[in-house]
């Protein structure tokens, strides 16, 4: 990772934050995923990406045994501050100081790795996040996403296309790849797990292309058992 960026999400924490929704919106989102792949109480977790640790504090509210990590020595700082009873780490994506074999679950929401206008060039990536995962667990990419192609304005977000992500994923070496898109408000709350399906996906990928609304890839990538 790049100094500048390092240093560009250093100064954003110290003066502020991304926006939230309100913790029961989010509890929702992560309660529907835990439910869809069936993971158990008490799973070891990654929050990759964590920034000041609100997604970590969600993961661990909704029981799993969740560790935040994050490059920026900022975002790290205010999460300790503000999550004083959780575990977090100041360590870059690319270079992630723990064991192979290690986790259930990895959760990426928002990297800014994935800031690319060519998803393919993440694979390698996405490959060694696999790692990090026991066989037969869990990585779990979430991606805010218009489904453009283009780069979103006044942002360096990048609005990937369904296609151009589903075919870096099917590439992938591993056991299964499913890919959804939620409008990530009203689905999680009202629906829970049955929001993540084949048929509202395609709902909601119709919706989104005719009207420029924001939505969510989730990228559910099983690793192989050895």
């Amino acid at each position: 990772m790049g100094k500048s960026k390092k240093t560009w999400y250093d100064n954003f924490y110290k003066q502020s934050d991304f926006k939230h929704r309100s913790e029961k919106q989010e509890y929702a989102y992560i309660k529907m995923l835990i439910k869809k792949l069936r993971i158990k109480e008490g799973a070891k977790v990654l929050d990759l990406g964590c920034g000041t640790g609100f997604y970590t504090h969600i993961l661990d509210l909704a029981g799993m045994d969740v560790i935040g990590l994050d490059y920026s020595k900022e975002g790290v700082y205010k999460a300790n501050e503000t999550f004083k009873e959780l575990e977090f780490v100041i360590a870059d994506a690319n270079r992630i100081p723990f064991k192979y074999n290690t986790f259930d679950l990895i959760f990426v929401k928002g990297l800014s790795l994935f800031n690319t206008s060519d998803f393919s060039s993440t694979k390698p990536l996405i490959t060694s996040f696999l790692g990090y995962l026991t066989d037969g667990e869990w990585l779990i990419i979430a991606l805010g996403s218009n489904l453009r192609g283009e780069q979103k304005k006044d942002s360096n977000w990048f609005n990937h296309r369904f296609d151009s992500v589903k075919q870096t994923l099917l590439r992938l070496d591993c056991s299964s790849v499913e890919i959804y898109y939620t409008d990530r408000i009203l689905s999680p709350v009202f629906l829970g797990k049955f929001a993540l399906n084949k048929f509202f996906t395609k709902i909601l990928l119709f919706i989104a292309l005719k009207t420029k609304l924001m939505g969510e890839l989730i990228c559910v990538i099983k690793k192989l058992s050895r």
